[in-house]
C-alpha cells in the first residue's frame, strides 16, 4: 500500500520521494543547511526525515522502507550496505553557562568525575566510555539519565549536572549553555550515510550524499 501510494503521489505531483532515517543523537545543526540546499537544487524531490534508534533505522533500510540512513556506527557496516563518511565530530563537555567549568581552559574525565553527571542512554560510545573509565578508575556519578537529548540539554540549563555530547548535537546558539572539548581522552565519532546497495548510490540519492 505504501509503495502504491508513493507511486500515485509521484505521478500526480511529479516529485521523487526520498525517505531518510536519522539516528536520534545526530544533531540538526550540521545537516539542516544541506537538506535545505539540496531541496533548492532538486525541487522535484520530496524529503521525509525519520528520527529513530540506529537498530530500527537499519532494519527499515534493509526492508526497503528507507532509502538512506545517517548514523554513527562504531564501525562502518559491511556488505550488503554501502557507507559514505560524511563528517567527524568530537565530544564536548556541556555545562550551564554559570558553572565552574566555564572558567577552565580545558576539561578531562577526571574533572567530570567531580561533578554530577547527566547520562545519555542513547550514546553510541557508551560502552567505549565505560571501558575508558574502568581503565582509569574513574567513576562518573549519574545524577540523572535520559534517552532524550533535549531533556539532557534542559537539565544542563537548569544546572543539574554536566553531560558529554557530540559537538554538533548542540544547538548553534544554545542559551545558558557552555562547552569545552573533552581533552583527556579526546573522544570522537564518525557520521556515515548508509544505503542498502553494494555499489555507490546514484541519481537523486548520490546528489543528496
Amino acid at each position: 500500500l505504501t509503495t502504491k501510494a508513493e507511486a500515485i503521489r509521484f505521478s500526480q505531483y511529479k516529485k521523487t520521494p526520498l525517505r531518510v532515517g536519522i539516528m536520534t543523537t545526530i544533531g540538526a545543526q550540521r545537516l539542516s543547511p544541506f537538506f535545505g540546499r539540496y531541496q533548492h537544487e532538486h525541487p522535484t524531490t520530496e524529503l521525509e526525515l525519520i528520527v529513530d534508534t540506529e537498530t530500527t533505522l537499519l532494519e527499515q533500510l534493509h526492508t526497503g522502507y528507507l532509502d538512506l540512513v545517517i548514523t554513527a556506527p562504531l564501525k562502518p557496516p559491511g556488505k550488503p550496505s554501502h557507507a559514505t563518511l560524511l563528517y567527524k565530530e568530537r565530544y564536548v563537555v556541556v555545562f550551564n553557562a554559570n558553572h565552574a567549568f566555564a572558567k577552565l581552559e580545558k576539561i578531562d574525565l577526571e574533572a567530570v568525575q567531580s561533578v554530577p553527571y547527566l547520562d545519555r542512554l542513547h550514546c553510541e560510545l557508551r560502552e567505549v566510555l565505560k571501558s575508558i573509565c574502568s581503565d582509569r578508575e574513574i567513576d562518573l556519578y549519574a545524577a540523572y539519565r535520559s534517552n532524550n537529548e533535549e531533556w539532557i540539554l534542559h537539565m544542563v540549563r537548569a544546572g543539574i549536572g554536566v553531560a558529554l555530547m557530540p559537538e554538533y548535537t548542540l544547538p548553534r546558539h544554545a542559551e545558558d549553555i557552555g562547552f569545552h572539548y573533552l581533552e583527556d581522552p579526546e573522544i570522537s565519532r564518525q557520521v556515515y550515510a548508509i544505503c542498502a546497495c553494494l555499489s555507490p548510490p546514484h541519481g537523486y540519492l548520490q546528489s543528496l550524499i
